[in-house]
């Protein structure tokens, strides 16, 4: 990818922002602050400060009081619209650069997941990045941060969710590679980062699969003619993403990195869970003025029945 010129580095943006989150708060420690119904977090991230206003329990019901926050009749909610505040205002978000920003910030964005058939659980998975520049680390450029939503085990699903930092982690880009894209066991970038990898994925009831699935699970959607998975919705690979992992044998012809030209890598994931068929995935990014590419999957996203074919990235821009 080409690079862009320099730009400026992030000064401290809002880190918590508060509209739509409930009132009552309690100090929990220097910076940090907890609502009820919201958990606010805080983290040095590469360039900045990351800052995200998660769903404390991730409950349906919260999910679908966040519906409210756009001033919309949630009838007329689209399965995969994308909303972005504006001040006081919600509005469909298209891309970043026309956001018009002037200095660095944190935006919060809605995601909406209606299936077509009654009430699911499942999981985004959000990945931005943008063009490097000249300014950029090398961090900035070969490490991924991996956030996490708050994750509880679900009752029918045997596995407790590995504990993962509230502020995330970071692995190198080869090792995220290795991992998501193709069927490597062992590399020497999965022997320094494979441990951070697998905490960061969990279990959840898949209801396309019929049972417990973990969001790393790389079985065929349907053998032998889908080879798609969960695992291959982590890559930044559009044709991992629509066709599954690589074969073993492209480890020796690997195709080119994803990553490659680009900085300020950032996958985050966030369960959700339907109620009365609807739920509004709330979620934040830092972002600068300069254009990103995020790009959002659901994991549980399906064409319509009685298709298994996943619907794939809903990419900005």
């Amino acid at each position: 990818m080409k690079q862009l010129d320099k730009v400026a580095k992030p000064s401290q943006p809002n880190l918590f922002p508060t509209a739509g989150c409930a009132v009552q708060e309690q100090q929990i420690g220097s910076g940090m602050k907890t609502r009820t119904g919201v958990r606010m977090l805080r983290y040095p991230f590469a360039l900045g400060l990351f800052s995200f206003c998660l769903l404390a329990g991730n409950s349906a019901e919260a999910e679908t009081d966040v519906c409210s926050l756009l001033g919309k009749d949630s009838g007329l909610l689209l399965d995969g619209e994308t909303y972005v505040e504006n001040g006081s205002a919600w509005s469909p978000f298209r891309s970043v650069s026309d956001l018009q920003l002037k200095q660095p910030t944190t935006k919060r964005f809605i995601y909406v997941v209606r299936p077509f058939l009654g009430n699911r659980t499942g999981v985004l998975v959000i990945k931005s990045n943008r063009l490097a520049t000249q300014a950029d680390a090398d961090d900035d450029k070969k490490r991924v941060r991996l956030v996490r939503g708050p994750v509880t085990k679900e009752k029918d699903c045997e596995e407790e969710p590995a504990y993962f930092p509230k502020g995330g982690k970071t692995v190198s880009t080869q090792a995220y590679e290795d991992y998501h894209d193709y069927p490597a066991k062992d590399t020497a970038a999965l022997r320094k980062d494979e441990g951070t990898l697998r905490a960061f994925h969990f279990e959840y009831q898949s209801a396309a699969k019929r049972r417990c699935a973990r969001t790393d699970d790389d079985s065929y959607d349907r053998f032998p003619f889908n080879r798609n998975s969960n695992r291959a919705q982590f890559s930044y690979d559009s044709e991992v993403v629509s066709s599954g992992l690589y074969y073993p044998w492209r480890l020796a012809w690997r195709a080119a990195s994803p990553f490659e030209g680009s900085a300020e890598h950032l996958t985050t994931a966030m369960k959700y869970e339907t109620a009365g068929g609807l739920a509004c995935v709330l979620f934040s990014l830092p972002l600068r003025p300069t254009e990103y590419v995020i790009r959002i999957n659901d994991i549980e996203g399906r064409e319509k029945p009685p298709s298994n074919r996943r619907v794939g990235d809903r990419r900005f821009p």
